[in-house]
């Protein structure tokens, strides 16, 4: 049985929670974060709000803000298990005052209520010692299949790229959804040209897909899309737009 705490009671945290339960190998033995909405009750005094030193654990798992990383691991200096944080764009030396340190990154985005089966994505593991890596690659086969050990360089270029591809692009989308509803329109008109927009990227270079009025440099439509806009609207179409346009002359 391997014991886990969890420090960190948001999005992530309350997702490696709900997924440990459902482990027969994997025990919670602390979870650490705000307490609220009665749940020390219902994790049966397990819900804690600071980290219980005498109760002996084999990773703790920092699902925490990154700016916070730093912080709380200082007041980590004497554990003896292996601490994890969850973060893509941190290095593994963030975790500080602690000798057996390491990265457990899933490539995801989580949000509490909306639940995601992590065996069908990826995580990005590291570890300080050959050791706990060995341990952490077992340890993360059981949440997901897909397993990558990945250095701070590579996990900080997979962490911008998810930006772009998730992020971002959810903030495109919701501007689009906001478009249409002040005209009263469903967003489902779009459904089948989203669905369609992110299954091509998983079999093309999406700077050969690209169409729209901006790769063709279409000033006539563009104006006609601008006259619909708010100013910050319009500052985001046309920033993308020449990135469009100079993409399909130079290449990404």
């Amino acid at each position: 049985m391997t014991r886990v705490s969890i420090i960190g009671a948001g999005n992530l945290g309350t997702h490696i929670f709900n997924k440990i339960e459902k482990i027969s190998s994997l025990k919670c033995v602390q979870w650490i974060g705000k307490s609220e909405n009665g749940q020390n009750i219902r994790l049966n005094n397990r819900f804690f709000d600071n980290y219980q030193f005498q109760i002996e654990s084999d990773i703790c798992i920092l699902a925490v803000p990154d700016k916070q990383i730093s912080i709380i691991s200082k007041k980590l200096k004497n554990i003896k298990s292996l601490v994890v944080h969850t973060s893509g764009a941190s290095s593994i030396n963030d975790i500080k005052s602690v000798k057996r340190k390491g990265v457990f990154y899933p490539i995801q985005s989580f949000i509490k209520g909306i639940e995601l089966n992590l065996k069908e994505y990826p995580i990005c593991i590291d570890a300080a010692y050959k050791n706990d890596l060995d341990f952490l690659k077992e340890f993360s086969k059981k949440f997901s299949s897909l397993v990558h050990h990945i250095n701070d360089k590579q996990r900080l270029k997979i962490h911008t790229s998810a930006v772009f591809a998730n992020n971002f692009s959810n903030h495109l989308i919701s501007i689009s959804q906001k478009l249409l509803k002040k005209s009263n329109l469903s967003y489902k008109l779009l459904h089948p040209l989203v669905n369609e927009t992110f299954n091509r990227s998983f079999t093309n270079n999406c700077i050969d897909t690209q169409s729209g009025p901006a790769i063709r440099n279409d000033e006539e439509t563009q104006k006609k899309h601008l006259s619909v806009l708010n100013k910050n609207e319009k500052e985001i179409y046309l920033k993308i737009s020449k990135s469009i346009y100079k993409s399909s002359k130079n290449g990404l």
